[in-house]
């Protein structure tokens, strides 16, 4: 496994993920806040459900939102106006459908780029990429660039669902993603996580 710890793109001057995101998995999707954001893409690749693990990067549905899920995560969720911020740890939002679009779920991590304790989160997050593809419907997993933290959270479940060790799980990932870089600090968090699964 070669890690490289920077949060630039390795692949020369373009930013990742700028046409669209990357399918890992079957229904599973990696990409960047840009992607999140196009609502045309994400319809076009049928798209429902959306994970966002980046804490500063904003949910670009806001204004669309008219249902808020708050019961699965009822101790960590406040319900809050449009554009006011949290210090929630999880939130979860239906987004519904216009005319010319599919309604999303969304949900979000605020999770710094040198977050600690993730492995806590990975059972709901791992529940909610599993209520997307249990369904047959697509899921995008981000951050702000889909490098570091969203790629680890995509190199964990590969693990668990594919039962790889974390080498042979990061190689899968960046043979599907040559972008993903996750920083050292979340590398080792990966590496206890692997030492669950065994």
């Amino acid at each position: 496994m070669v890690l490289i710890s920077k949060t630039e793109n390795a692949i020369g001057d373009d930013l990742p993920y700028k046409d669209e995101p990357i399918q890992i998995l079957p229904n599973l999707y990696l990409g960047s806040e840009i992607n999140a954001a196009n609502r045309s893409m994400l319809n076009r690749l049928n798209i429902e459900f959306i994970l966002n693990v980046g804490k500063e990067v904003e949910n670009p549905y806001l204004e669309e939102i008219t249902n808020v899920n708050s019961s699965y995560f009822a101790d960590s969720f406040h319900q809050i106006s449009p554009g006011l911020q949290t210090n929630s740890s999880v939130s979860s939002e239906d987004i519904p459908a216009t005319s010319d679009f599919k309604p999303l779920k969304y949900k979000k991590f605020f999770w710094t780029h040198n977050q600690e304790n993730l492995i806590a989160d990975f059972i709901p997050a791992f529940a909610f990429i599993d209520e997307a593809r249990s369904a047959g419907r697509n899921i995008l997993v981000h951050c702000q660039c889909g490098v570091s933290r969203s790629a680890s959270l995509i190199i964990s479940y590969v693990m668990k669902v594919n039962r790889m060790t974390l080498n042979q799980a990061y190689e899968y990932v960046k043979d599907k993603s040559p972008y993903i870089s996750p920083n050292m600090s979340l590398v080792y968090q990966l590496v206890e996580f692997e030492k669950t699964l065994k």
